[in-house]
């Protein structure tokens, strides 16, 4: 990685073989070798770097050049980490980010440590609803000691966004700004409001996106056409205007926002640079800086009319040589020469030109293949912690099934425990009707019933012709005579 600096002294922090190093007017080795990351970030002349090695430790410098940088090891959990990310808030205070693996390998949770009085204090947890790629989070300062964070949330399906109080180190809820697949989220305080601008994946292809807080946020605009191959967003500052910028199609294109989004416009790709870049704020009383993706024109003499509300005062200082006189003009031979390039500098424009649209491509593929593993990781990650679910699932419908057993068979006890109860009951009240009357009287009872059974039995009996019953009457069956309440005694009895 490689950080150009807004520094009067050192002009880049790169990695180079595991090495870190600062270069300028002098280069001075910060770390010889096993070095994974390294982030940057300024607060007035003061550097402060910090790296991660290969055993997981983060290491911190910092210093202004004038005497030898001053070296720590920060403390963490002993976690996989991984994203540093430095940002110095409105009054010059460095906050250091980074990605921290939970107990389950599939959740990161994203750190917070703050550089307070020569010392960095203890983690704060700042969310845990993220994605492990440190390419889908960004923070930069704001106003007042405030900071700004948009991240993607762990499912990949919503961009959040969080600001945070240093005063009183809290931090306010997510609020969602898109639900939609992002890539590459970018937030930026400008001077008239919060720029949040990221890529949109839909299903017909990719989107570059953006919004604007001016007190309220403003609804996503689509600052370019859909297209397949959108990538490498970033800004630069055009005479104190900022600038969105994007290849697409092999091309740059840009747009700037003024109470409105312009129609996208192309760029000469071959007059700009991209690259990591600190970013100092151009508000008075203001020590912010945080590094961001930056566009800058390839010529120095350009680059410094873009950028001058970021330069220091050092840098403003006129030139103390003396100012030579100016060249006789040109004969105008030479002047056509100058103006009509040789068939060899046409050539090996064109051959830069294709090798620069080749080199995009190939970022673009390498781009698309680790996209493409990260996703695959967390989908082994997700599977895996599915896997877990399901088999606590399984273990609760087994129980489950066994108390619905147990249940069912409580209950068919408890039905012919029921039905036992009620046939001692009934038989409890068949003897209560036995022992109410005497014996006398039911003997009584028997004898006369006894004697019209005989005298019904002497009566002759009458044969009767009666007429013959329709056929659906003789269907009909006959009703049986109703018992008396004696007769139904008698037949318990």
């Amino acid at each position: 990685m490689r950080v150009k600096l807004t520094h009067p002294q050192y002009q880049v922090l790169a990695r180079t073989d595991e090495a870190l190093i600062l270069q300028g007017d002098t280069v001075v080795t910060l770390f010889p070798d096993a070095v994974e990351e390294c982030t940057v970030t300024l607060s007035q002349d003061m550097i402060h770097a910090a790296a991660l090695s290969k055993h997981n430790t983060i290491l911190h410098w910092h210093g202004s050049g004038s005497a030898p940088f001053q070296f720590q090891e920060i403390d963490t959990e002993k976690l996989p980490v991984k994203g540093l990310k430095l940002v110095a808030d409105s009054a010059g205070t460095p906050h250091l980010f980074y990605l921290q693996q939970g107990a389950k390998q599939s959740s990161w949770s994203l750190m917070q440590h703050s550089f307070i009085a020569g010392e960095w204090s203890d983690p704060l947890r700042v969310t845990g609803n993220i994605t492990s790629d440190p390419g889908s989070w960004q923070v930069c300062f704001g106003a007042d000691q405030s900071l700004h964070l948009v991240y993607l949330s762990q499912t990949h399906d919503t961009l959040f966004y969080r600001a945070a109080d240093m005063k009183a180190r809290s931090w306010t809820g997510a609020v969602p700004i898109a639900q939609e697949y992002v890539e590459h989220p970018q937030v930026f305080a400008a001077g008239f409001g919060l720029v949040v601008f990221w890529i949109s994946q839909l299903e017909q292809g990719k989107v570059l996106r953006a919004v604007v807080q001016m007190g309220t946020w403003s609804k996503p605009s689509d600052l370019s056409p859909i297209a397949k191959d959108i990538f490498q967003p970033g800004i630069e500052f055009d005479q104190g205007r900022l600038r969105i910028m994007w290849m697409q199609s092999g091309k740059l294109w840009y747009t700037s926002y003024d109470q409105q989004w312009a129609p996208a416009g192309q760029l000469d790709l071959d007059q700009r640079q991209f690259g990591y870049q600190t970013v100092l704020s151009d508000q008075e009383n203001n020590l912010g800086c945080c590094v961001l993706r930056m566009y800058s024109e390839k010529h120095p003499a350009a680059e410094a009319d873009t950028k001058p509300q970021h330069l220091s005062a050092e840098e403003t200082k006129p030139p103390e040589h003396p100012v030579q006189e100016a060249a006789p003009p040109p004969e105008p031979a030479a002047a056509a020469r100058h103006q009509e390039p040789s068939p060899a500098e046409q050539a090996r424009r064109e051959a830069e030109r294709r090798f620069f649209a080749e080199a995009f491509q190939l970022r673009l593929e390498w781009q698309s293949f680790k996209e493409q593993y990260a996703k695959t990781m967390e989908d082994k990650g997700s599977i895996a912690e599915t896997a877990e679910k399901l088999e606590l699932l399984s273990q609760r419908v087994l129980a489950i099934r066994e108390e619905v057993r147990s249940l069912k068979a409580q209950a068919g006890f408890n039905q012919h425990a029921g039905l036992e109860a009620l046939q001692r009951r009934v038989e409890q009240l068949e003897a209560g009707l036995r022992g109410k009357a005497a014996a006398s009287e039911l003997q009584e009872v028997k004898n006369r019933v006894v004697r019209l059974e005989q005298q019904t039995a002497d009566r002759p009996v009458a044969v009767h012709t009666k007429p013959e019953k329709p056929v659906a009457e003789q269907a009909k069956p006959e009703k049986k005579a109703k018992r008396t309440i004696w007769q139904q005694l008698f037949s318990r009895l």
